[in-house]
């Protein structure tokens, strides 16, 4: 398989399509793989998945496509995909599918959806691995749906008992991120490069990962002092006469898709995204406002800026303080 099939998505936890229930699945994926690049992959599985003749090899073809859809940033699509397959009988594990269609809908802004997926049978698995993400994602639904920091008191209080839950350490490096995210604490970063050291968790606390591109951390409103403050990078930008350092961001490298603009934030407020879009503005970025209407009904503001002729303004915009993650055409 070509290297993007090696599905980077932050916290996943577990392969969803790690088991296929014949040579008939396992051909399409074959195929899917030999595509150029990843909307070929998803056009080819989207065609041929209802060509198969059993229900347990269409689960596993749409656990794969899905995977792929969410990889590529077509939440919706891929929320689609994994609860499709979850309906469906085989070997591969019908509750991850659903945990992975919640983590699609809080992506999407379908928070709903979320909410109802999370309400299903899987609240009552008998896996202890699924109860403990039903139980983070839950508070993951509830901090996307706060509209202030002031909101999000009732899950933060939740997210620290889960800290010393013995039956929570599938998830805690998931759940010490989430209250350093929201709170700003140094105590959970401290943890998570205490006893996390070579976790995503913990690699995004130093800075070494970005925290997307899974956009449902851009819902939660954190206080200020999470991430560094505009202000407070300024020393580590580069001087008036010196160019800066740029590469084309890695999200977009080996995928065949084009990055065609960068996005900074989603609100439900459009004073909260013409706030945003002001820093960005005036650290001389051409950033704009985008309202979009989710499969929900929900209207979003989003601020975006336009990728470059040279592909850097991903690496630019981060180097300038701001969170982002990459918007293929």
């Amino acid at each position: 398989m070509k290297h993007f099939f090696k599905i980077a998505l932050f916290i996943l936890g577990f392969s969803v399509f790690s088991q296929t229930s014949s040579d008939a699945a396992n051909t399409l994926i074959s195929e899917a793989a030999k595509k150029p690049s990843i909307t070929e992959s998803i056009v080819h599985l989207s065609k041929n998945i209802p060509a198969l003749k059993t229900d347990a090899d269409k689960k596993a073809a749409y656990s794969f496509l899905g995977a792929l859809q969410e990889q590529a940033g077509k939440f919706d699509d891929a929320k689609k995909s994994y609860a499709a397959g979850a309906a469906l009988p085989g070997a591969t594990n019908s509750e991850k599918l659903v945990i992975s269609a919640v983590r699609c809908a809080l992506n999407s802004g379908d928070f709903e959806s979320a909410e109802s997926f999370l309400s299903s049978t899987v609240k009552n698995s008998s896996d202890a691995t699924i109860l403990a993400f039903v139980k983070l994602y839950t508070q993951w639904a509830t901090l996307c749906r706060a509209n202030n920091v002031g909101e999000t008191e009732k899950a933060v209080a939740a997210l620290k008992t889960f800290v010393g839950d013995k039956s929570m350490s599938p998830v805690l490096p998931s759940v010490l991120l989430t209250l350093w995210h929201v709170t700003g604490s140094e105590t959970y970063s401290t943890q998570l490069k205490s006893k996390f050291a070579s976790s995503p968790e913990a690699k995004i606390v130093k800075g070494e990962l970005n925290v997307l591109p899974t956009p449902f951390w851009l819902f939660m409103p954190r206080k200020e002092n999470t991430f560094p403050d505009i202000a407070e990078v300024s020393q580590n930008e580069p001087s008036s006469d010196t160019k800066p350092s740029v590469e084309p961001s890695p999200s977009s490298k080996g995928t065949g898709q084009k990055v065609v603009r960068e996005q900074l934030g989603l609100f439900r407020d459009v004073s909260n995204a013409n706030a945003l879009a002001s820093k960005v503005k005036a650290k001389g970025f051409d950033a704009k406002i985008v309202e979009e209407k989710r499969p929900s009904g929900n209207v979003y503001y989003i601020v975006v800026v336009d990728e470059n002729k040279n592909n850097t303004i991903g690496k630019e915009l981060r180097t300038a303080g701001f969170e982002c993650y990459p918007v293929f055409e």
